[in-house]
């Protein structure tokens, strides 16, 4: 073969080239400048698909991490409000145990006080019954007194007038 036969090289039209003629050749340096060209281009693309890719993925992390976080508040809302509740209900059992307590205490001083009232009352109602059959014997005994006083006035004045 013939270094005419071959052709020149890379041309730009879709014709062979024809020999030695440097004016449809690409150049070495031309065809490297394009490759390069359209690689970067082509790494141009793909990083600004990665970055809106990457950026799209941290939005929708952000977003998930901001409705986790929604959620986990008010779970921790509604967990503190069941431990207040329960709180409040230990509070008011332990009330209750106190006001049952308090109760307990009062009908114990009540009673204590009632038997001693009773007490008192029973001896107070000895005493004064003593004092009553005393009054009532005085009684008895002046109203003795004073009829026999009577039946001996009476005597005397029939025994007088007579």
């Amino acid at each position: 073969m013939r270094d005419e036969e071959l052709g020149g090289g890379a041309s730009r039209s879709t014709d062979p080239a024809g020999g030695t003629s440097s004016a449809t050749d690409v150049s070495l340096r031309e065809y490297v400048n394009s490759q390069v060209n359209a690689l970067d281009r082509h790494m141009t693309a793909e990083l600004a698909s990665l970055r809106r890719e990457t950026k799209a993925a941290e939005e929708s992390a952000t977003k998930a991490i901001d409705i986790a976080a929604h959620e986990a508040a008010e779970r921790l809302l509604a967990h503190n409000g069941l431990i207040e509740q329960m709180r409040q209900q230990a509070n008011t059992f332990a009330t209750r145990e106190a006001v049952d307590g308090f109760v307990a205490s009062v009908r114990d001083a009540i009673d204590a006080q009632s038997k001693s009232n009773r007490e008192s009352l029973a001896a107070y109602t000895k005493a004064t019954d003593g004092r009553l059959a005393k009054i009532d014997r005085f009684q008895a005994t002046l109203t003795g007194g004073i009829i026999l006083a009577s039946a001996i006035g009476i005597v005397n004045l029939v025994n007088q007038y007579g």
